[in-house]
């Protein structure tokens, strides 16, 4: 195959655009298969094919190996994918900047066009996609390329950077976990038929654009891998997860694509523990542009900066994960020193040194490309270099001790994110001194932590019958369905089910949950029963005609779901145009109006405190108001709980910045549903002459925002 590559690519480099399409035609159906893992749809996955050999077909000159083509087609695939994915969320997430039918027409005419043309087979890709989930992300991709791709596990291994007994490994793993559906998926994935037409689309192309001129004999050495100072690892998926109904992209979809910030469209729903991670902004990143950076059988090319590239085989790559993990474990051992001390855990990784951590070195990962910064910005040591993330840093504290009465001292203490691997974006240091691997956010993956399904069930039921009817505690319900499912064990599933029924409270938080239960399981007929009772209990709650517009899309009335989905879009068109006024009263009695903040700009913060994201974002928010309180910026708290008791006392017991209005007033009222929030936690940014800046100002862009904001003074 490698000759054959050579042979190829050499004659494309010289003109021949009949090799060219040898070559496409050669690798299309893989590349299809990574690109649908990635993005979940069969037709998109068809445009981002295109678009991939296209590039290809640009930058072909910059190839310095051609025995490594396969390599770094894959590396091309995931950019493309990750290209789309940003695009994607460009569109999608402005609601003020775009309107949603239009996006519908747009972005998916075609597919519902083709959808009904060959409903069965989609029907049979769905079924397909929902067994695949089943798997670790590493087996998934073998069996996708493996039946889809109809790849050997030589040309597999080759193409992902592991030998092919790996592969082999991971396909009998895979299939022994289908069993009984291994027929039904070798069957749906060898059926399914790209467009005839794909090479003669690309094909067409080709004319308009030129190869990167041979500078010589030889490609010139460019290296591949060039792209930004940032370490990252793409974990390529089937789709878009749509085991939870807790992190959203899109408007009313509950399919997850993992980002840094857990959005709740038109549902307050605690988390989604199991959403597969991807990669674009989840917690722990830096939130800096990306490249995709996939493994050989050779080599390991990981960006170091701008103009530089450092290439890692895998025997350094190992020994950074070694040497990083006993970096942890001394990590570990100076904490429990100081701890025994201070009766306390240290405010920062860095009060470790020089007392209780002599060697400053131990704090830097071997693998850390960004000069001794941890991945997310909140984590970042104040005081020295630090690789490492530390939970229970000032920022975290409190929300850190909260949910360590959830899961226990399994739970991070010290994470390391700076080491690219297949299997796990991060390095972990348990507060029980254990080293383990696991996904970004740590939550989604309990077997890891607590070394298997089994015992995180066993733990996980142990903790909830302490705590059945705590709404803090409801996020562990959905995730032991997933458990449960995983381990085979559905009887269990029903049981916990009519479980939570018995404890469950009447409000938005219960129904939501119990809605994340039985959306694991399919059972959507069961969750619109759930939503009536829902809407019966909290009439004219925000979040109900969303919750309405998913289950009916998903039962298959798309004409009802549209109904309900223009019902639940209030608000369009606002950026740059005056804000809706509202007057309220807020928690210590005293009025309180929009207007009243005329010459200030103003952060409405929409939250609860049972929603663990609003919470972790809390510290960002009070930094940004301590910085420009006194140039007159101000924050409004808007909260949708519904105890107000609670709510009190969990104010009095935490810095929260702003004014605060407990906003449980139902119909058009409620601030909420005047402000179209489609999700919790949610900010509207607000200038000095009371005009909306922007829906979603999130981390680094808030203070930014804000800051050039400020410098425009008010026409009134």
């Amino acid at each position: 195959m490698r000759n054959d590559n050579t042979e190829l690519i050499q004659r494309i480099l010289k003109g021949d655009d009949a090799a060219f399409a040898c070559l496409v035609g050669k690798y299309q159906k893989r590349v299809h298969a990574l690109a649908w893992r990635k993005i979940g749809d069969f037709h998109i996955a068809e445009d981002i094919t295109q678009e991939t050999f296209l590039q290809v077909y640009r930058k072909l000159a910059t190839l310095k190996n051609p025995n490594q083509f396969p390599g770094w087609l894959y590396v091309i695939t995931n950019r493309c994918c990750l290209a789309w994915l940003r695009k994607k969320r460009m569109q999608t997430q402005p609601l003020e900047e775009v309107d949603i039918t239009m996006i519908e027409k747009t972005s998916y005419s075609r597919h519902v066009a083709e959808e009904q043309a060959e409903s069965a087979a989609a029907a049979k890709r769905e079924l397909v996609k929902n067994l695949l989930s089943k798997l670790k992300e590493s087996d998934r991709t073998v069996i996708t390329l493996y039946y889809f791709g109809e790849m050997t596990y030589a040309e597999i291994g080759e193409f992902l950077g592991v030998s092919a007994d790996t592969v082999r490994i991971r396909v009998r793993r895979a299939l022994q976990r289908l069993k009984k559906h291994e027929l039904l998926i070798q069957e749906a994935l060898g059926s399914f038929q790209l467009s005839p037409t794909l090479t003669e689309n690309i094909m067409r192309e080709i004319p308009r654009i030129k190869p990167l001129p041979p500078t010589g004999v030889k490609p010139p050495i460019v290296p591949w891998a060039i792209a930004t100072s940032t370490i990252v690892l793409v974990v390529m998926m089937l789709g878009a997860s749509n085991r939870y109904l807790a992190r959203f992209q899109q408007p009313y979809s509950f399919d997850a694509t993992s980002e840094m910030t857990i959005e709740l469209i038109e549902a307050p729903i605690v988390i989604d523990l199991l959403a597969k991670p991807d990669v674009r902004n989840q917690v722990g990143r830096s939130g800096k542009e990306i490249a995709a950076v996939p493994q050989n059988s050779e080599t390991l090319a990981i960006t170091q900066s701008p103009n530089e590239t450092r290439v890692l085989t895998q025997e350094v790559q190992q020994k950074n994960i070694e040497i990083c993990t006993q970096n942890l474990l001394v990590i570990g051992s100076a904490i429990r020193a100081y701890q025994k001390e201070q009766s306390d855990l240290p405010e920062w990784l860095s009060d470790l040194h020089p007392k209780y951590l002599p060697d400053a070195n131990i704090l830097i990962c071997p693998a850390d490309t960004s000069g001794g910064k941890a991945g997310y910005f909140l984590n970042v040591d104040p005081k020295m270099p630090v690789s490492y993330g530390y939970e229970f840093n000032p920022e975290y504290r409190t929300y850190k001790s909260r949910q360590r009465l959830v899961y226990g001292d399994a739970m991070p203490l010290v994470r390391c994110r700076h080491h690219a691997n297949d299997d796990f974006q991060c390095l972990n240091l348990s507060l029980s001194s254990k080293i383990y691997e696991s996904t970004n956010v740590w939550e989604y993956s309990p077997q890891d932590m607590y070394g298997s399904s089994e015992t995180a069930i066993t733990t996980l039921e142990e903790t909830l019958e302490k705590h059945p009817d705590n709404v803090h505690f409801y996020e562990l319900y959905p995730l032991l369905v997933s458990l449960y499912i995983e381990v085979g064990n559905e009887p269990a599933v029903d049981a916990l089910i009519e479980r939570f029924k018995l404890v469950m409270k009447p409000n938005i938080a219960g129904y939501i949950t119990l809605c994340n239960m039985l959306q694991v399981i399919g059972r959507y007929e069961d969750m619109l029963a759930v939503v009536k009772a829902a809407e019966r209990q909290n009439p004219g709650n925000i979040f109900i005609p969303g919750l309405f517009a998913y289950i009916y899309e998903k039962l298959g009335d798309t004409e009802l779901a549209k109904s309900y989905e223009s019902n639940a879009d209030l608000l369009h068109g606002l950026i740059g145009k005056p804000a809706p006024d509202f007057s309220a009263i807020d928690l210590n009695g005293d009025s309180i109006a929009l207007q009243d903040y005329r010459g200030k700009v103003v952060l409405l913060n929409f939250w609860t405190m049972w929603s663990s994201l609003g919470l972790t974002k809390m510290p960002y928010l009070k930094k940004v108001y301590d910085t420009y309180k006194d140039e007159g910026f101000d924050i409004i708290g808007i909260s949708l709980d519904d105890d107000e008791p609670k709510f009190r006392n969990y104010i009095q017991e935490n810095d929260i910045p702003g004014r605060q209005i407990l906003d449980n007033v139902a119909g058009k009222n409620s601030i909420a549903r005047q402000y179209a929030i489609r999700g919790i936690p949610a900010t509207r940014l607000i200038d000095r002459e009371g005009k909306l800046i922007t829906y979603e100002a999130k981390g680094m862009d808030l203070k930014k925002f804000v800051a050039e904001a400020l410098k425009n003074e008010s026409k009134d």
